[in-house]
């Protein structure tokens, strides 16, 4: 690859992560409660302890019977022009939400700036984030963590879990 072709990807890069972000801001989107000693973390309204179907249908409405199983949010338009999964785990016991898991993929100059926004709306300082993600605990259990991976051929995804 020369050197203009690789100037090129970079700068196509860049202008896709810098582009205004017409579907919202995630910031937005994200509370954090600390009641009674224990941080619960929500995402429009969907955390930890939600029942499943209300968790259906705050994102999805009707899924796609072949989207069923784990998926509340499946290739959508995200921050920066990034795209976002969201998946869950459950217990079964209950019919709630055991654990929410946003993955997004993008470039690198994308993700870098979704994490941001994570890292910022969580309210973590820079001492609960490495290089590569964040993690985030009360001292009892896990609250929440983000992870960015980079594939050898540039594809970036960023992973942010919330446990509570």
């Amino acid at each position: 690859m020369n050197r203009m072709s690789v100037v090129a990807v970079l700068l196509s890069s860049f202008a896709v992560a810098c582009a205004p972000d017409e579907h919202g801001d995630l910031r937005s989107r994200v509370s954090v409660q600390r009641d009674a000693g224990e941080t619960r973390i929500t995402f429009s309204g969907v955390g930890v302890g939600t029942g499943v179907e209300d968790a259906q249908r705050a994102f999805a409405g009707a899924l796609d019977p072949m989207l069923s199983g784990s998926v509340l949010v499946w290739q959508e338009e995200a921050d920066y022009g990034t795209r976002l999964d969201l998946l869950y785990s459950f217990d079964p016991d209950a019919g709630t939400i055991a654990q929410l898991v946003f993955v997004y993929t993008g470039n690198r100059v994308a993700i870098g700036k979704v994490h941001e926004r994570w890292i910022e709306a969580l309210g973590l300082g820079p001492d609960a984030c490495g290089d590569r993600g964040c993690y985030w605990d009360d001292g009892e259990a896990r609250v929440a963590s983000t992870r960015r991976d980079t594939t050898w051929y540039g594809k970036a995804t960023l992973t942010v879990t919330l446990d509570r």
